[in-house]
């Protein structure tokens, strides 16, 4: 991305409040681009570059702001550009192609960024990489970038780990707002954000609890789709569809997303089916791992100059096999209500920029089947809601501040309600302030969390908690490089399954034993990240370290639970002191770059070491070292990739837990683009574990029962109009 910008002044408007940008799109050769989409991002304006390449905003709030510029033929490209009252602000934003866009972050902090900028790691897949990437679960899609691996419980479920921590500790979003579903409570729990329904994913990696909660200690995922649309409708009709065939377990799978309006009203409508069979490992058929999933989406907004407020319908349904239990007749049926509303004021209230908030309402039930008949049933009905204000500029000082509560009443019934019913309330007040301008800035953050936690027993107390956490971090930057850090004080409240549970768990072939004593964790830790944003080379190193008082974690132990069907281990939740180190590469070099060719070598890695602080024990469920190279060609019709990675042997291991032997996987890719007069065709064909080769994952309960799926090769088209 190449951006020249520059302010002329105007000496009739000095005492105005706003002034003016006014650019042009070209493409790397500095042609003008007709068509692309310009989109201020924190204001919500866009608009259409004419015929020359030109835009215009006017009356602009003086200060900082960020755009971004898109053509289906061209590129991408993001932009930052300072406004003076009075004054207009030209800038050129040059597109370049998909292999070497930055994406803008919006997860990471009250304002929207550069992926370059953010004070922590952050990474976006966005709709394309999805296409290519798309599995039946988010955990399975997203498990391959630096720093993510996921928990496999076989097709049906599967959640992502970031940094070696999952479960609690990672916050699945969907747009903002708790995903609803009970993934974290146990592996063979199903995310009920569907990666088929989502224009783009973000990836927080580190301490996310200021924004999020004490439960995004490891990192975040929120997953974002337009099913409220924030931004008045370009056309009256537009969207994409979505057809995927996958050889290895017969997948059938397709979707449809439509957007549109007129006026100051727009509208959202998506849906998605997918079936498959019993897939394949490189040691044969996984038993009883067939999944069906379906769902769909209505919202609408009222979109004017100053905000928007909207509101949105969603559900999801959802029957897979347990491979734990290879008798065919056991099965999970999941099922999500979901109600959401979101609105925005953006008009200016005195020393308030914007005003934002964001309400979820869920109502989920899963049910494990046996024989035909329900065995166990899980429900949660909760909501959550938050609501940020973002301050105006004073000088070189911007915040935001605001607060967050969470409502969760779940309940277990039958032979594994190995939690009694609980009810979990949860306050927030968070603060944001960021200091400096240009080269250097830094942000202080504050987060003041109260829960209390109350269980339908009169053996077992009642919990109340509270926590502050707290984060500093700054940013430097000059010319293409910058240097991140942030150093962080986080805290992680212990949740009802922790606390409570006391009974058989077959997922994860345990007895599982809560302890009602637990304390709160506190972590202290160090993030520290290096960036090249532009040039030949470009890429992002981050190295972590965490020191945690009172981790929780479930350890196994050599006490057994006698019972007809087989004896089970017991589990126990345990409080220890816990370090945690790692690092993550990501590194690009441009071989071509010439128009219309461009091939990009690509290295990435990511390492965690996890131990107990007294002993030296190391943690359970770590992921092992990774490591792995692509060649990647680019041409505005055609695409083609080629990828291998190592995954090492995994034997630092927990007490009673087993060894996983290294693999190596090759994947490959061939895409092509047609452009009709206002239709785009993709096709894209993708292979991957080409060599058929038995994997298992370290991280996953089920290793040895289900195997990482063998060869499979997928064959994805998508409509976009």
């Amino acid at each position: 991305m190449f951006v020249v910008a520059w302010v002329m002044p105007r000496a009739a408007h000095g005492a105005a409040a706003t002034g003016s940008i006014a650019g042009k799109v070209i493409d790397a050769h500095g042609a003008a681009v007709s068509g692309a989409m310009v989109e201020l991002v924190d204001l919500r304006r866009r608009t259409l570059s004419d015929a020359e390449g030109g835009f215009r905003f006017d009356t602009v709030p003086a200060g900082n702001h960020l755009l971004s510029a898109e053509s289906a033929r061209v590129g991408t490209a993001a932009a930052n550009v300072t406004v003076t009252a009075g004054d207009e602000a030209h800038l050129e934003i040059a597109l370049d192609v998909a292999v070497h866009k930055e994406e803008i972050v919006v997860s990471a902090g009250p304002e929207a960024r550069s992926a370059g900028e953010t004070y922590q790691p952050a990474q976006v897949v966005d709709s394309s990489e999805l296409q290519s990437l798309m599995q039946p679960t988010l955990g399975e899609t997203l498990g391959h970038q630096p720093g993510v691996s996921s928990t496999e419980f076989g097709q049906g479920a599967s959640r992502p780990v970031i940094r070696g921590q999952g479960g609690d500790r990672v916050r699945i979003l969907d747009n903002g707002v708790g995903s609803g579903d009970v993934s974290d409570t146990s592996p063979d729990h199903a995310v009920s954000s569907d990666p088929f329904s989502a224009d783009r994913v973000e990836i927080l990696r580190g301490p996310a609890t200021l924004m999020y909660g004490s439960s995004a200690e490891g990192g975040v995922v929120n997953v974002i789709s337009n099913r409220i649309p924030r931004l008045p409708a370009n056309e009256p009709l537009s969207g994409r569809a979505d057809l995927r065939y996958g050889s290895n377990a017969n997948e059938r799978s397709g979707s449809l997303n439509l957007d549109g309006g007129g006026g100051a009203f727009a509208y959202h409508l998506d849906g998605f089916k997918r079936d498959t069979d019993d897939y394949e490992s490189g040691a044969g058929k996984v038993a009883n791992s067939a999944l069906t999933a379906k769902g769909g989406s209505a919202g609408g907004s009222w979109v004017g100059e100053n905000g928007f407020l909207g509101v949105s319908a969603t559900r999801f349904d959802t029957t897979y096999g347990n491979p734990a239990e290879p008798d065919a007749q056991v099965h999970i049926d999941l099922t999500q209500k979901r109600y959401d509303l979101q609105g925005e004021y953006d008009g200016g209230l005195g020393f308030l920029k914007s005003l934002r908030t964001r309400i979820g309402r869920n109502h989920y039930n899963h049910a494990e089947i046996e024989g035909g008949e329900l065995g166990t049933l899980f429900i949660d009905r909760g909501w959550e809601g938050r609501v940020e204000a973002v301050q105006q500029s004073f000088g070189n000082v911007n915040g935001s501040f605001g607060v967050q509560w969470k409502r969760r009443d779940f309940s277990a019934i039958g032979e594994e309600s190995f939690v009694e019913p609980n009810h979990t309330d949860t306050w927030a007040g968070f603060l944001f302030e960021e200091i400096g301008s240009g080269s250097l800035r830094a942000q202080l953050g504050l987060r003041h969390e109260s829960q209390d936690t109350k269980i339908d027993s009169v053996e077992l107390p009642d919990r109340t908690f509270g926590a502050t956490s707290g984060s500093l971090g700054g940013i430097w930057t000059t010319g293409n490089y910058a240097v991140a850090l942030t150093g962080s004080r986080s805290v992680k409240l212990p949740n009802a399954e922790e606390l409570y549970a006391n009974g058989v768990h077959a997922a994860t072939e345990a007895f599982e034993i809560g302890d009602p004593n637990l304390q709160a964790e506190k972590s202290t830790g160090l993030d520290l990240s290096l960036r090249k944003t532009s040039g030949r080379a470009r890429g992002e190193v981050s190295v972590f370290a965490s020191n945690t008082n009172g981790y929780i974690f479930e350890e196994l132990t050599d006490e057994v639970f006698p019972r007809d069907e087989g004896d089970l281990a017991i589990v126990r939740f345990r409080q220890h002191d816990a370090k945690f180190r790692g690092a993550e590469v990501h590194l690009d070099y441009e071989l071509v770059h010439s128009d219309p060719h461009h091939l990009v070598a690509e290295l990435t890695g990511d390492y965690v070491h996890a131990e107990l602080s007294d002993t030296g024990e190391p943690l359970p469920r770590i992921p092992p070292k990774r490591y792995g190279a692509a060649l990647r060609y680019q041409h505005p019709r055609w695409g083609a990739a080629i990828e291998g990675y190592r995954v090492s042997r995994q034997d630092r291991i927990g007490a009673f837990e087993t060894s996983t032997p290294g693999y190596t996987f090759l994947n490959a890719e061939l895409s092509y683009r047609l452009f009709g007069e206002r239709l785009v065709h993709d096709l894209v064909l993708r292979g991957t574990n080409l060599t058929d080769e038995l994997a298992l994952n370290h991280v996953s309960f089920l290793k040895d029962v289900a195997p990482l799926p063998g060869r499979n090769v997928t064959l994805s088209y998508r409509l976009g109009f």
